[in-house]
């Protein structure tokens, strides 16, 4: 453990955990400090469809709920992970700039690539300093490392679990279901473990790839690290957690159409 052994500190790690867990337990009924999303969730979500996010962000906005993840410091993406009231970096319900917590350059964010972009006036541009790119052409195969890449801090000596969801179909939501064209899934990584004291891109530990969504354009997408598995065959993105981070992203999709047979079906035994 990290705590050491004096009666000391087993006395303050006891009333951290107790304040901890009060503010874990009271997060559904009031804004309380942590570490929350930044999807938009009632704003536009995809200016060229003009469809409205319904991510789970904002405590105080629906239908959606919310993910939380109460203030330890041990499991994150990125240098570092910081702390607000609510989504978006705290401004929730707005979303003025948008992802404010991962795109404006203040030391959090943890994504490799490919490069994330953001809404400004009802237009999708790169974040500051981000170069772009894309996640790969609609109905390939992805691999993590190339295709996708995220740092990932475990500094707890238990198991962490990663779980990531991109919402190909652009219609606002992470949905359980997979879409008409390619079948790809939107929950492309279920409860990958990243063992203790692990630190670096989360392609060291090989996690299978994935097929990319049939809808070329932007994509939203939401990481998060917990400290136990999620466990939830039909993840939408929400939750509250003891420990860990969510960290949401813009992609983009390239709109090259692969030739091939790119069925999931076809691909899935590429991905074992």
């Amino acid at each position: 453990m990290l705590y050491g052994k004096c009666s000391t500190s087993r006395t303050m790690v006891m009333i951290l955990s107790l304040i901890l867990a009060t503010t874990f337990s009271s997060a559904l009924a009031q804004n309380q400090m942590g570490e929350y999303g930044d999807a938009p969730e009632g704003s536009l979500a995809y200016p060229a469809s003009g469809v409205l996010g319904g991510f789970p962000t904002c405590v105080g906005v629906g239908p959606a709920t919310f993910v939380y993840h109460a203030p330890w410091p041990y499991q994150f993406f990125g240098p570092m992970k910081d702390f607000e009231m609510d989504g978006n970096a705290g401004t929730c319900p707005g979303f003025m700039p948008y992802d404010m917590d991962e795109c404006f350059l203040d030391g959090d964010a943890g994504l490799i690539t490919p490069g994330s972009y953001t809404i400004v006036a009802a237009s999708v541009v790169p974040c500051p300093g981000s170069p772009g790119g894309a996640i790969g052409p609609v109905c390939t195969p992805a691999m993590w490392g190339p295709s996708l890449d995220i740092f990932v801090f475990n500094t707890h000596n238990e198991t962490a679990f990663v779980n990531v969801l991109v919402d190909w179909n652009q219609d606002g939501f992470w949905a359980p279901s997979v879409q008409s064209v390619c079948a790809s899934p939107e929950y492309i990584l279920v409860d990958f473990p990243v063992p203790g004291g692990f630190a670096g891109p989360l392609s060291a530990l090989l996690p299978p790839g994935f097929a990319v969504g049939g809808n070329a354009g932007y994509v939203w997408s939401r990481f998060t690290i917990t400290n136990y598995p999620i466990g939830i065959p039909n993840w939408d993105g929400s939750g509250q957690f003891e420990d860990g981070e969510s960290e949401d992203y813009l992609l983009l999709v390239d709109s090259a159409v692969a030739t091939e047979d790119t069925s999931w079906d076809s691909l899935k035994s590429y991905y074992r």
